[in-house]
């Protein structure tokens, strides 16, 4: 614990969370769920009309907010962007692009990724449930995956996505989002109550 207490002052927060987990303090949402970068978050997640709780879960399931990091897809820093999704992300919203040193920086990466977060929002009428499995998975998977008529429990339709990355990375993204709005505003609230239905294809485009 002392080591987690460390990394997390240091802001090596991967190290802190695996740490934390590692030793079974899973109690610790301090550690757990750290707030770095805030002023970013709150500033660009407003910018693009999202809860900031919402980006920020979406940033610790992605990276662990490691600036850095680089999947084996290619997807880059804190909210994992795809060079081309952020090059064009940057182009919609005016921000200069230089690749590699863009997506690494942090606040042009909290930028870039609550930008496309709200882009994926709009698309779904608001609902994060579909806008978190396009933002893993990509719209046009998730469009295929729509209801073709009525709506549809969330909790249904989380269960039957068919991959197995996309359906757990629903799961997690959604569960932090509530930790994170807990830390953010001290306000408790169940997740069963924030996941709308989900509704057809033709409903959402008729939005």
């Amino acid at each position: 614990m002392q080591a987690a207490k460390l990394a997390h002052r240091w802001g090596w927060h991967s190290r802190a969370i695996s740490t934390v987990t590692n030793v079974g303090s899973q109690d610790n949402l301090l550690l757990r769920y750290p707030l770095p970068y805030t002023q970013s978050f709150e500033q660009f997640a407003a910018t693009a009309r999202i809860p900031s709780p919402w980006a920020y879960g979406v940033a610790r399931s992605e990276s662990l907010f490691m600036p850095d990091i680089q999947s084996s897809a290619g997807a880059i820093g804190l909210m994992q962007l795809m060079p081309a999704t952020g090059q064009q992300v940057a182009r919609e919203i005016r921000l200069p692009y230089a690749g590699l040193s863009t997506l690494t920086d942090p606040a042009s990466n909290i930028r870039l990724g609550t930008a496309y977060l709200g882009q994926m929002a709009e698309r779904y009428g608001g609902n994060r449930v579909l806008a978190t499995a396009a933002y893993n998975a990509g719209p046009g998977r998730v469009d295929r995956w729509l209801p073709d008529s009525g709506a549809q429990d969330a909790r249904i339709w989380i269960e039957n996505i068919p991959y197995n990355e996309t359906r757990n990375y629903v799961r997690r993204v959604l569960a932090a989002e509530t930790i994170f709005h807990w830390r953010l505003t001290g306000e408790m609230r169940r997740l069963s109550t924030e996941l709308p239905q989900i509704e057809s294809a033709s409903f959402l485009a008729a939005l």
